[in-house]
């Protein structure tokens, strides 16, 4: 009787397999030492290929985050960016010269700020009493009272590293339309 290799063998040769010679699917049960001796002998290579598999996971992952570390660093220096600014651009207005421009006529307080830069303007404002900043702006030009309106609000963002005008760049909000003055919805 010829093995199963032999057997296989003749029947590539020859194209006829050789009558109950083939083996087809037939396998030794759990306990023979056919089945153990095979496992015995995958089990070192087994184990290499689920090491590395697990290694290959893991330096995937150490990528991944790494690159959310790096992320999250670049926030966090945008925000302490953010935060410095805020606080220098609050601690431009002392309190001797908010006091000043609360004494001032509106009118002449508003010339003063529209001449002075934006940021210390705006905090001005910010630290005055809403009704005397109100009565301020109201006697500014339109586009100078948006201008500080906005920065203290904080949509004019800080300058570009390339020189460009802060904010210059901004998109209106979601959703705006600007209203023509002669059409139904621009009149009022």
């Amino acid at each position: 009787m010829l093995s199963p290799a032999d057997s296989a063998r003749l029947f590539a040769e020859e194209g006829d397999a050789p009558p109950d010679a083939l083996i087809t699917g037939t396998v030794d049960g759990q306990g023979s030492d056919l089945a153990r001796g095979y496992c015995a002998n995958i089990a070192g290579t087994a184990a290499e290929a689920r090491i590395a598999l697990q290694r290959a996971k893991l330096a995937e992952a150490e990528k991944a985050i790494g690159y959310r570390i790096t992320a999250l660093e670049v926030k966090t220096a945008e925000y302490k960016v953010w935060v410095d600014r805020r606080d220098q651009f609050l601690k431009r207005a002392t309190a001797s010269l908010v006091k000043i421009y609360t004494q001032m006529e509106p009118d002449a307080a508003s010339l003063q700020l529209a001449a002075m830069d934006e940021e210390t303007a705006a905090a001005l404002l910010v630290k005055l009493e809403p009704q005397n900043a109100s009565a301020i702006l109201n006697e500014m030009a339109p586009e100078k009272a948006a201008r500080l309106t906005a920065t203290i609000a904080g949509a004019v963002r800080a300058p570009k590293p390339n020189g460009g005008p802060a904010g210059a760049a901004a998109a209106p909000p979601t959703g705006y339309a600007p209203q023509r003055a002669d059409s139904p919805e621009g009149r009022s």
